[in-house]
């Protein structure tokens, strides 16, 4: 029988269909006559194979598919590509960034199958192996078979040899398949790469002619069309099962017994989060003229154990030792307040204190304001208190709970007629927010005269400057979110024409919603700022206020995304003037928009409530066009107790530089400790702090690395790709080959900050690489850089467009827990605590398909004599060692005798000390390699502020890096 051809120019050959009758060899030939690759671009109608034959009930189709470097890039966010499709859908192969499906459209569905009368086969890609994407972005063939047993009822996909089967409706499909089209109908993405080698079957194929198939692709041996019989007894063995995961051991702390699926994650002689955070490395924060502002800790008690059986077995076991302690949740607080202390020191916190606001009786005008509301438990908040009072260079920042929303009179509210559910009233009276505020801000005011600054000396604090942020958690009752149900209420519906200008209904539906959208987004902003100028009336208003969850992207309160919100809200928001924020000469605000993928899977898009980088992507846009280009997510990895369902620090680490490069600023660190028995043992079970305490460190490593290039944080335009065709829209992605690869960058002048992760899909070991090359485009420019899980961040410049350089502001970050990063201190040459002056940088870019750089730091005279400019690289120990090595790798670009100085700085209350002597050394070699400077070692001590100065005696220098490392206990040679 022939199979007809033909679309776009593609002509395929004879196709025959057999039916065997017999187990002997059968000569299947011309199954399929020589199908030559057809490459599936972009543009150009996909070929369609007309079947001479319907098929009816049982098929059969192989073919043999190279994805290339744009397959998966060019598949947006939420879309599919259709590998094959039939009109009447009796068959689809469907592939997308997240998994691999079949569709078969029975008559006869079987019931527990049915999926709307669909069964499907689902390979999620969040395995390894052919479970993840990687496996297809080796740009090599990959043979592929989709079948169907009408008989015995099965679905199947083979993939390079291996199966994957479901049960499946036997029968006759729901229309005869007398068509199949390739690479994609008119409303998916299309399928980019090259098809090859295609054939149809009426039948089923047995495992041993399908794996022959595969195994001579991967060989590139051409194959016969002979098939000996069915096998089909055995196609059942392989289900489609769940995959053992297997985890990376280094993503969590050690100690860590893993994996626990289903189980709430255990640990053996785990360090708590206080000495995690002092074994961990100090984040490298550069001088700064600006700082940015400190991160927010919403971690909470929690994080020191509280509630945990841990910190409760740790309590008792003082206790019975004979030591005297406070009341168990003090003892918490004090532990709390030195992890607090330790937050702020080093990683860039404000210390924190949470104020949970009982709000008295209300009368028809709003609650009764007291003269002097008591703190509640004031004894139990004292530790806090003693840190703000004994540290007022930190950062001192409040989160309020107060729902003003609760416990108003009736007629403040609308009804819900469906439900218990009472909505504020959007045209309620503004003085009950109003008075909710004075009472929060009464308690406020009480808390100054425990902090106590007159008292403790404290001079640059007055009671105008006690507090610096308070944030709101701003989750209120609001009203309904279905404008509809508004309009029941007349009045309501009255104040909404009034708002908006209009004597007459809307002439169409889309006008009505965006009234009332508008509508609403403004009175509750109302509301707010009501409730915000209530609590600054009475506390003051020196300090800077914050709501929860501002964003372009949809409504604070998430309801229907109403995309109207942001624009009245963002001004609850206590702005930043001046142009060394990023706002010019007009006042800009930050958006508050949370970062909660919860899972590794949810890293891009969003889920629900559960938002990815796209929900940022989206939004920002609108930001940055009202001149806000800065923000200040609330982020979280997750909080599941089983820690392996959250995301890891790796992915973690670079999720955030990703928000980074978009334009955060500093981040609200959270961490939802949920009570939920996990275990079915009858008890309430928490996370363990030990397990997730890292969460607290990662935005400080992600905000440290751009430290160094805040201008560009700040000033920096975000950049664009422009669309790539008609489906594609811009978008501020650049285009890479892996979409797991995700690329941002900002540019400020001459200079281009680039930053890149490789986010994966699932915590197992295989489903993503952990470093993979990536050639960025900048307006034509090819750059090939180095893309890591922990993210990768470059600086290039082209103010000498004959010599641009290329630098890496994170080379020294690692993948894994932060506690088992190196205990050695790797810093690169071209980093310094500060701008060169007379130093300069050379960058030697690699000319073949590998990406790599060398880049170095050069020096060069002042007229007749080398300058007096000492570089200088800060650093802090943080283990217990105490002796080490000081190493500098540098090498002669002549092969002549070139010299530096190297000395070693401390810290000290007057400033910065010199460490015993300098020493000067001398290389002649071509090639880099570390010098050690100090072979018998240095005494450090541990947690105090060292630097590393270096100074050029000679022009043939070029230095590129400098380690501290743990002392060897013997003499290292000099390289010479």
């Amino acid at each position: 029988m022939k199979l007809i051809s033909l679309l776009n120019g593609l002509v395929l050959s004879k196709l025959l269909f057999y039916s065997l009758a017999s187990a002997a060899p059968i000569d299947l030939k011309p199954v399929y006559q020589q199908f030559e690759p057809v490459e599936l671009k972009r543009i150009g109608l996909p070929p369609v194979l007309n079947l001479s034959k319907p098929l009816t009930g049982s098929f059969a189709v192989e073919l043999v598919f190279k994805f290339n470097e744009e397959s998966f890039s060019r598949i947006e966010e939420g879309e599919f590509v259709e590998i094959l499709w039939t009109g009447n859908k009796c068959l689809n192969l469907r592939i997308s960034r997240t998994d691999i499906s079949i569709f078969s459209t029975p008559q006869n569905p079987i019931s527990n199958m049915a999926r709307n009368k669909v069964d499907q086969l689902s390979l999620p890609l969040q395995g390894s192996i052919r479970r993840s994407l990687s496996y297809y972005l080796d740009f090599k063939e990959h043979h592929f078979v989709v079948q169907r047993d009408a008989v015995k009822g099965f679905l199947q996909l083979w993939i390079d040899g291996v199966a994957y089967t479901v049960a499946a409706s036997p029968g006759a499909l729901v229309g005869p398949c007398e068509m199949i089209k390739m690479s994609g109908s008119n409303h998916t993405a299309k399928l980019i790469g090259t098809l090859s080698k295609v054939a149809v079957y009426d039948r089923v194929l047995d495992r041993k002619y399908i794996a022959s198939h595969a195994t001579n692709r991967s060989n590139s041996v051409a194959y016969d069309y002979k098939m000996a019989g069915n096998d089909t007894d055995r196609y059942l063995v392989n289900a489609l099962t769940p995959q053992a995961r297997k985890l990376d051991v280094r993503e969590f702390v050690p100690g860590s017994v893993i994996p626990t699926v289903g189980n709430q994650t255990q640990g053996v002689n785990l360090l708590d989060p206080l000495a995690q955070f002092q074994n961990s490395p100090n984040p490298r924060y550069a001088t700064m003229s600006t700082p940015f502002q400190k991160n927010f800790n919403w971690l909470g008690v929690y994080l020191s154990g509280y509630a945990q059986d841990w910190l409760q077995q740790e309590y008792n076991s003082k206790i019975s030792n004979g030591a005297t302690l406070p009341k168990y949740k003090i003892y918490a607080l004090r532990k709390y307040a030195e992890i607090q202390k330790e937050l702020a020191s080093t990683f860039n916190y404000g210390v924190v204190q949470e104020l949970n606001v009982s709000l008295n009786a209300v009368s028809a005008s709003g609650p009764t304001l007291t003269a002097a509301p008591v703190v509640h438990n004031a004894s139990n908040e004292q530790p806090i208190f003693d840190l703000m009072r004994s540290h007022p260079q930190f950062s001192r920042d409040f989160i309020m709970f107060g729902a003003f929303t609760n416990n108003l009179v009736n007629s403040s509210y609308w009804l819900n007629h469906r439900g218990p559910e009472k909505y504020l009233s959007p045209i309620a009276p503004k003085n009950l927010a109003h008075l909710n505020g004075q009472v929060i801000g009464a308690k406020l005011d009480y808390i100054k005269k425990y902090i106590d600054d007159a008292g403790a000396g404290n001079s640059n604090r007055t009671d105008a400057t006690t507090f610096d942020r308070v944030n709101d958690n701003g989750e209120y009752a609001y009203w309904a979110p279905n404008a509809a149900k508004m309009r029941e209420d007349p009045k309501v519906v009255q104040d909404e024409m009034s708002f908006s200008g209009s004597k007459a209904a809307p002439l169409n539906a889309e006008e009505e919603k965006k009234r009332w959208g508008r509508y609403r987004s403004a009175k509750l902003a109302e509301f707010v700022n009501a409730l915000k100028d209530g609590v600054q009336s009475v506390a003051g208003n020196s300090f800077s206020y914050s709501l929860y969850n501002v964003t372009a992207q949809g409504d604070p309160l998430r309801s229907q995304g109403n995309p109207y919100g942001y624009e009245f809200l963002k001004k609850v928001n206590t702005g930043y003037s001046g142009s060394n924020r990023g706002c010019g000469e007009n006042q800009c605000y930050y958006s508050t928009a949370d970062f909660y993928p919860r899972s590794p899977d949810n890293w891009s898009f969003w889920s629900g409530a559960w938002h990815g980088l796209k929900w940022f992507e989206n939004g920002h846009r609108r930001e940055i066009a009202e001149n806000d280009q800065l923000m200040s997510p609330f982020v979280s990895a997750g909080w599941s107790p089983i820690s392996e369902e959250n995301q890891t620090p790796s992915q973690y680490l670079g999720a955030l530089k990703l928000l980074m490069a978009l334009g955060s600023e500093f981040f609200y660190a959270g961490y939802f400790t949920l009570g939920e028995d996990f275990n079915d043992d009858g008890k309430i079970d928490f996370g363990d702090s030990r397990l997730w305490a890292w969460q607290a460190l990662a935005p400080s490593y992600a905000q440290a690395a751009f430290s160094s290039v805040s201008d560009i944080l700040r000033n920096g335009e975000l950049l664009e790709r422009t669309p790539g065709g008609t489906w594609e829209s811009s978008n501020y992605r650049l285009l890479t080959s892996d979409p797991r690869v995700v690329v941002f960058a900002r540019k400020l002048g001459s200079r281009t900050l680039i930053v890149t992760s490789i986010q994966p899909l699932s915590n197992a070991v295989g489903n993503a690489p952990m470093v993979a090359s990536v050639t960025v485009d900048l307006a034509g420019t090819p750059i090939k850089l180095t893309s890591r899980r922990q993210g990768s961040i470059y600086l290039y410049d082209v103010s000498n467009p004959a010599k641009p350089t290329l630098k890496q502001l994170d080379a020294w970050h690692e993948a894994g827990h932060f506690m088992r990063w190196k205990k050695s201190i790797a810093m690169e040459a071209e980093n310094p605590d500060h701008q060169f002056k007379y130093a300069y940088l050379e960058t030697r870019f690699s000319s073949g398909k590998k990406s790599s750089f060398e880049t170095t730091v050069r020096f060069k005279k002042q007229g007749s004599a080398m300058p007096e400019e000492w570089l200088q690289y800060s650093f802090q120990p943080r283990t217990n060692s105490n002796l080490w090595d000081m190493m500098v790798s540098a090498k002669s670009v002549d092969q002549k005798p070139a010299a530096f100085v190297v000395r070693l700085m401390k810290k000290e209350a007057n400033g910065w000390t010199q460490i015993g002597k300098e020493a000067q050394m001398e290389t002649h070699s071509a090639h880099m390699a570390p010098m050690n400077w100090s072979p018998f070692g240095v005494n450090l001590d541990h947690f105090a502020n060292y630097r590393m100065d270096i100074k050029a005696l000679s022009e043939n220098l070029a230095i590129d890096s400098l380690e501290i490392r743990e002392h060897a206990f013997q003499v290292p040679i000099a390289n010479r």
